[in-house]
């Protein structure tokens, strides 16, 4: 009976499947094989859109403030991965769209599927505060700053929150900090050079699940039916975490209510992507559920360690707007501080 329950279990969850061989253990290990490849056609992508991810929306003009001169504000921002704009420049080409995993038709179908989610936006939040330090001897006037955001669990708000009707539950979150030091290399007017040092540290993740019940009468002595209610969930959860240490070299134009900055930065990473797919069985006895079978692959991918980046940005009144294109990886990130304040 367990072994036909583990069979049934995954084929319910993830669809039927063909094969000349029904042994449960043949079965578990091609469904291991085959959400390993969906794992790996997931995280591999994704990849290098996390890595410029996880210090984008720090770019600000060269205007360094002077001893306790403070800039605060808040922004917003997107990052499009390689993938989405290739995608675009090719102009909208299907054929370009992320490859599918080769191994079966099975994953393939999952893969392309998951594949697409590379071509979705990574949003982010950001609220930073910067002050200026005292003039030392020798050193150039600097200012320090930090920098925190959060991705918030949108589940609840989009209907698929814990124990909806649906089955279907979906959840976000993440967290990012990030410290600067900001240097005025050369000052001449209008026209500033300025170099900044930063470290970032961000983790999140998104879960994405779907859950079948079904209730199953099973005899048992005495001439009684007891009712055993099992449950299978199959889903993807995709994470990462990581910290970037980096630097900034910022040519800026100043002028009254309107800044013009251009530069080119470099960060060193270290980090990973991880995406688990996976479909699990419980049953209910009684009142509570227990486990009876776990089949999961699991895929995790490092960041790029080296990410050499072009950056270009303007500031208009209290309205900042900043790209980073990450040149060895070709993903993009658009950050947009509607709220700039000086003082």
């Amino acid at each position: 009976m367990k072994r036909f329950a583990v069979v049934f279990g995954i084929i319910f969850a993830v669809g039927v499947y063909g094969f000349a061989d029904t042994n449960a253990d043949n079965l578990v290990g091609y469904m291991q094989g085959t959400y390993q490849e969906i794992a790996v056609a997931l995280s591999t992508p994704m990849a290098p859109t996390m890595t410029i991810y996880n210090s984008a929306g720090s770019v600000y003009t060269a205007d360094t403030r002077d001893f306790l001169g403070i800039k605060i504000g808040v922004g917003i921002g997107v990052v499009a991965s390689p993938a989405l704009t290739g995608y675009l420049l090719s102009g909208l080409k299907t054929d370009y769209l992320p490859a599918s995993a080769s191994g079966n038709s099975n994953a393939s179908a999952y893969s392309t599927m998951v594949g697409m989610f590379s071509l979705i936006p990574m949003p982010y939040d950001t609220i930073y505060f910067k002050i200026g330090m005292i003039k030392l001897p020798i050193l150039p006037q600097f200012d320090v700053g930090v920098r925190v955001g959060f991705l918030p669990d949108v589940g609840g708000l989009l209907g698929y929150g814990e124990n909806n009707p649906s089955g279907m539950v979906l959840k976000t979150g993440g967290f990012h900090f990030g410290a600067e030091v900001r240097a005025k290399m050369i000052d001449a007017g209008v026209f500033q050079i300025g170099l900044n040092v930063g470290i970032d540290f961000d983790n999140g993740g998104i879960e994405f699940s779907q859950s079948i019940t079904q209730p199953l009468s099973v005899p048992v002595p005495g001439g009684f039916t007891q009712t055993i209610t099992s449950k299978y969930t199959t889903g993807i959860n995709f994470g990462w975490m990581g910290t970037s240490i980096g630097g900034k070299l910022i040519a800026a134009l100043n002028i009254p209510v309107f800044s013009l900055y251009a530069g080119v930065g470099i960060n060193f990473n270290i980090g990973s992507v991880s995406t688990k797919m996976y479909t699990t069985g419980s049953m209910e006895v009684v009142t509570s559920y227990s486990e009876f079978f776990n089949v999961e692959g699991v895929s995790t991918i490092p960041y790029y360690f080296t990410e050499i980046r072009a950056i270009a940005g303007f500031q208009l009144l209290i309205i900042n707007a900043a790209v980073e294109y990450s040149i060895n990886t070709g993903a993009v990130a658009l950050t947009i501080h509607p709220l700039t304040l000086t003082f």
